[in-house]
């Protein structure tokens, strides 16, 4: 019992409202590493349980805010898709 009131004064809790606001709302920033745009989603992603959505979520988010628009298009062309084909590109 009193643990949990250890835990609950300091251990703040997850506002998930903006923590999901955070995943959709992020896109590349100019001048901004692929490989960072990407990992950032990792570890935004961990505060969830998106299951076996979770790969797929992170590959639509990578197509959708990369600054590159032209392999943007290419990606949402390619119908059979996968998180790690997206990554190679």
């Amino acid at each position: 019992m009193a643990r949990n009131k250890f835990e609950n004064h300091f251990i703040p809790k997850l506002n998930v409202i903006f923590e999901l606001a955070k995943f959709y709302m992020r896109s590349q920033i100019t001048d901004e590493p692929v490989n960072n745009y990407i990992n950032d989603f990792y570890c935004i992603a961990e505060h969830y349980s998106f299951g076996t959505l979770k790969d797929e979520m992170i590959r639509d988010k990578i197509v959708i805010g990369i600054k590159d628009k032209v392999l943007s298009q290419k990606l949402q062309l390619d119908a059979e898709l996968t998180l790690e084909k997206a990554i190679r590109q």
